[in-house]
């Protein structure tokens, strides 16, 4: 699924996120920028507008934790 315009990647990634949730799963952001052919930091740029809306919450928690944890390597220069 590569080359989506934004508007139509959000709409895919809530859809997808969704159906992750209803199963107890989610997706990490290396996971949606390689399902997207874009970049970790799309992605990231994109979790942020769903941010403003509250309603996708809970769906992008999980993607949230992974980049604190992702933070916190890089600081402590763990990820070497």
């Amino acid at each position: 699924m590569s080359h989506l315009s934004r508007a139509m990647r959000l709409m895919d990634m809530i859809e997808r996120l969704k159906e992750r949730q209803r199963r107890g799963q989610g997706y990490t952001s290396q996971e949606l920028a390689e399902l997207y052919n874009v970049s970790q930091r799309t992605i990231q740029n994109d979790i942020q507008e769903l941010r403003q809306y509250p309603e996708y919450a809970t769906l992008i928690r999980r993607i949230r934790m992974e980049w604190v944890y992702i933070d916190m390597m890089k600081t402590c220069g763990c990820d070497a």
